[in-house]
């Protein structure tokens, strides 16, 4: 059966320290804030702050109609990210707990968001803030974090988007999509600069830190990488 709480596990032993029971559906997703606290998403349509240590949430958040695919906290984690089925995004403040912008422009469910490296708290703090969403409707989506104003859509996939991910610089965002293919994007114009035609779906993607290069997890078993200059 799919589980219904989450285990800390010790990084060098392994062991689990400690398990997280706060939902009443399946857990989805998981997203540390920082090295004490963290959240976790489920089938149950609710998001759960949480500490380490700690029996009881910090922080319940509500307002989603079906179940959270996944979650992001921007660099200066004071505010969070959440995907749903419901075919919106959310973003939350920690803080006080409430929904701050509902992002409701797709048109089939949304099933990855993440938040750009620029802003407050980040490596890039002249650059605006920015969130990227990935939906069952073929398009990729990016919001202005601050006011939730929709700034792109980048939208030639055939098949969902499954992850979307921002460079290091925050000028490029990349999707990954069922439809094999993977497109990396200039994030000031929305123009799109580079794609790739794996050999099967395309899961899960991540840019080295300090690099254009862009690992992609295909549905063949290969890991990708992929230089974009």
């Amino acid at each position: 059966p799919t589980r219904r709480s989450s285990d800390l596990h010790d990084a060098t032993s392994g062991e689990v320290v400690q398990t997280v029971r706060h939902h009443k559906g399946p857990v989805l997703d998981a997203a540390w804030r920082n090295d004490t606290q963290f959240a976790t998403c489920s089938a149950d349509t609710t998001v759960a702050i949480c500490e380490v240590g700690r029996a009881e949430p910090l922080a319940i958040l509500i307002g989603h109609q079906r179940e959270i695919n996944s979650l992001a906290w921007d660099p200066s984690g004071t505010v969070l990210a959440s995907a749903s089925d419901d075919q919106t995004a959310r973003i939350w403040s920690a803080e006080k707990g409430i929904c701050l912008h509902t992002l409701d422009l797709h048109a089939k469910e949304v099933y990855c968001v993440a938040f750009s490296p620029s802003g407050p708290g980040s490596r890039n703090p002249e650059k605006r803030s920015l969130l990227a969403s990935g939906s069952f409707d073929g398009t990729a989506k990016l919001w202005d974090a601050s006011s939730g104003e929709c700034i792109l859509t980048l939208g030639t996939h055939t098949q969902p988007v499954y992850d979307v991910a921002f460079s290091w610089c925050a000028s490029f965002v990349a999707t990954a999509s069922l439809d094999h293919v993977v497109r990396v994007w200039d994030t000031a114009s929305g123009a799109c600069v580079r794609a790739y035609r794996a050999r099967g779906a395309c899961f899960k993607l991540a840019w080295r830190s300090t690099a254009a290069e862009l690992a992609v997890a295909v549905a063949t078993g290969d890991v990708v990488v992929l230089r974009v200059r």
